[in-house]
């Protein structure tokens, strides 16, 4: 599975939580504990809303390693942002390691990440496929289910640049039951593990959920104070007491004022 973190509040370097905490997510790339695979190395990613008035977040990704890329250790410790969503890769077999399946994915101001996969997507895609307008099929860039679940998202809100709170959660929601519903419909009866992260650099929606019985999906938690909210696939300290575990087939909401609710799916 991959590995992601995601951060809003005051502004602070990116830095601090890629390489700087005690389990930094450079430290998950190489040697996650909460995972089936230690290693995340089949890429990465950062994206991050500037410390100015600009709405249209930066990207940097690279089919390189995490722990090896000096770009990365180099412009996080510059880059001060009060958004930011970053992810190391582990290719799903069949899934070709290139800068346009790394995560996390932009489309004007929404970033998007993934950790799992879509069990037979070959066929789901090919099955949900007549749902996009032109518009979200032609911003399909690469090859991968989390990139498919990014346009089939934005698809549901219209490519909206302005969507309330409760629209961005009801829409992911919606995203996942037409997953289940497909998987269903095709008879398809593995698992699928749809760990997803949206934000538009204001608003945080997260989902651990998985399709199909009697199984974890990958964990994730959270972590707020006053000031700021951190979520990862893993804490970032050996402190647990400040890290709370989403519970498998939940969404987590979090709104401009960082007030958080946690759904069920």
């Amino acid at each position: 599975m991959c590995r992601f973190v995601g951060y809003k509040g005051k502004s602070i370097p990116i830095a601090d939580l890629l390489i700087k905490s005690e389990n930094s997510l450079i430290i998950q790339s190489i040697d996650a504990k909460e995972s089936k695979k230690p290693v995340n190395g089949d890429g990465f990613g950062v994206g991050w809303y500037p410390d100015h008035n600009d709405l249209i977040p930066g990207v940097f990704t690279s089919i390189e390693p995490a722990w090896s890329n000096r770009n990365l250790l180099r412009l996080s410790e510059k880059i001060i942002s009060p958004c930011f969503f970053a992810h190391v890769r582990d290719a799903t077999i069949g899934m070709p390691v290139t800068q346009l399946n790394c995560h996390p994915f932009r489309y004007g101001k929404y970033l998007w990440m993934h950790n799992g996969f879509i069990d037979s997507f070959k066929l789901i895609r090919r099955y949900l496929m007549k749902d996009l307008s032109d518009d979200a099929f032609n911003m399909i860039e690469g090859n991968t289910d989390s990139e498919f679940c990014f346009s089939y998202f934005l698809n549901q809100i219209n490519m909206d640049q302005n969507v309330s709170t409760e629209d961005l959660a009801a829409n992911m929601m919606a995203m996942i039951e037409n997953l289940r519903l497909a998987l269903c419909h095709l008879e398809i009866t593995s698992h699928s593990m749809l760990n997803f992260a949206v934000t538009d650099g204001e608003n945080i929606i997260l989902t651990r959920a998985v399709c199909g019985k009697n199984i974890e999906a990958p964990t994730l938690y959270y972590s707020n104070t006053d000031d700021a909210v951190i979520f990862a696939s893993e804490p970032l300290n050996k402190v647990r007491d400040n890290w709370q575990k989403l519970p498998t087939n939940s969404v987590f909401v979090m709104d401009k004022e960082n007030s958080i609710e946690i759904l069920q799916l």
